[in-house]
């Protein structure tokens, strides 16, 4: 991963942080998987990685591509395309998430980070979307859903308990 991006990460992460306590501005690490747009909180993204290996696992949903290796820790690559019901992803490009679950985004590609006010955040009202989205941010006249990893990575364990 380029060291500029990284720093860009982390310079945003201290802008979330700030602007969230102050209730003015949200940036947002825009994305795309497949022909999607969605964005997560800067702070939701532990690292960015391209062309890293993909070792396959017997018996786990097919949205679950395998593990990848990084810095010797495991990493399941979630097809966020395919877990949302999209075509499957061929790229080879990965939001490795800052949470305790270990796990890893495949995506298309990075758009950019996105500054946007506290209006420009719409809630999702539907029930039945609101497990994987917290609402939408618009950029550039495109709308990105923006993305709830705690319901992700709990639909996750439920389809690997009853599998």
């Amino acid at each position: 991963m380029d060291t500029e991006l990284y720093q860009e990460i982390l310079d945003n992460q201290k802008d979330f942080k700030a602007s969230a306590s102050d209730g003015k501005d949200f940036t947002w690490l825009i994305f795309t998987a497949g022909k999607d747009t969605f964005a997560l909180a800067p702070e939701e993204v532990r690292e960015i990685v391209r062309n890293t290996e993909i070792y396959p696992l017997p018996f786990v949903p097919p949205y679950i591509k395998g593990v990848l290796n990084r810095h010797g820790d495991p990493y399941a690559v979630i097809d966020i395309s395919l877990f949302l019901g999209q075509e499957e992803l061929s790229e080879n490009l990965f939001l490795i998430l800052n949470n305790d679950n270990n796990i890893a985004l495949r995506i298309s590609e990075i758009r950019e980070f996105h500054t946007a006010g506290e209006g420009d955040f719409k809630r999702i009202s539907d029930a039945s979307r609101s497990d994987y989205f917290s609402g939408a941010v618009s950029y550039n006249s495109i709308t990105a859903s923006v993305l709830t990893v705690t319901g992700i990575t709990g639909k996750i364990r439920t389809d690997l308990e009853n599998n």
